[in-house]
């Protein structure tokens, strides 16, 4: 709606303001443009995906390395995209190794391990422990070690269920129940820890056989100190005697 002038000639103006500034003869003030902001990024859209996500991708038959260079919502439709396929392909067929896999692990005791399936690729280490108490309480887990932490890689539950984080898994454990004597020993020697408790090991005599005096009393590595004195030759006791080991 015009607004009408009486300043002098008849005419209007389009606002008050207009009519004000052309009575007073002061400018009419100009209003502002409003500032726009940008839409906010969502955390999903810069932020890498998560563990959960990933151990979900392994889960899917998905790239486990492919999917840490994707963000959360990338990560969210590759998982998508890997469900659907799985849908429509079918329910995904049980790897034909695991049974005996879990089986001859049911034979290994407790304790820590570094497994490889030759000398170019670096060491997996894995912790085996059954639990008497707790959330886990009967089953049987195993974990990856990472330094001092430790994150959790297959379970077989009391019922028989097994969790794997990742379709690997089953290689590694294959390297394990094959000879879980020597991944035993391998552990000791590259962790300097013992491969029975995970301790450090810290006189000579059991970082030469890999395993601490408590655990050697307690639990009896007869087959242990057997098969070390085999590769060396001697007996510890003989090899320090000679200044040989220290």
């Amino acid at each position: 709606m015009s607004i009408r002038c009486k300043n002098g000639t008849e005419h209007s103006h389009e606002t008050v303001a207009e009519s004000r500034a052309c009575w007073t003869g002061q400018p009419a003030p100009v209003a502002s443009p409003t500032a726009v902001s940008p839409a906010p990024l969502l955390s999903a859209d810069v932020e890498f995906a998560t563990e959960r996500q990933i151990w979900r991708v392994g889960k899917e038959g998905g790239d486990q390395d492919h999917a840490r260079r994707l963000t959360k919502m990338q990560c969210i439709k590759y998982i998508d995209g890997l469900i659907k396929m799985n849908a429509e392909k079918g329910a995904p067929v049980e790897d034909p190794r695991q049974k005996a896999i879990i089986q001859m692990l049911s034979l290994v005791p407790d304790g820590y391990f570094a497994v490889h399936p030759d000398d170019e690729t670096p060491y997996t280490f894995l912790r085996l422990t059954r639990p008497k108490k707790g959330k886990f309480q009967g089953t049987t887990k195993v974990q990856t070690q990472h330094s001092d932490i430790l994150k959790p890689f297959l379970t077989v539950w009391p019922s028989g269920k097994v969790w794997k984080r990742e379709h690997t898994a089953l290689d590694k454990l294959e390297l394990l129940v094959a000879n879980y004597r020597d991944a035993g020993i391998a552990y000791a020697r590259e962790m300097n820890h013992c491969m029975s408790c995970g301790k450090q090991l810290t006189d000579p005599r059991s970082r030469h056989y890999g395993v601490g005096p408590e655990c050697e009393r307690e639990k009896g590595f007869d087959w242990l100190i057997a098969q070390i004195d085999e590769q060396h030759g001697h007996t510890f006791e003989w090899l320090f005697s000679k200044g040989m080991v220290s």
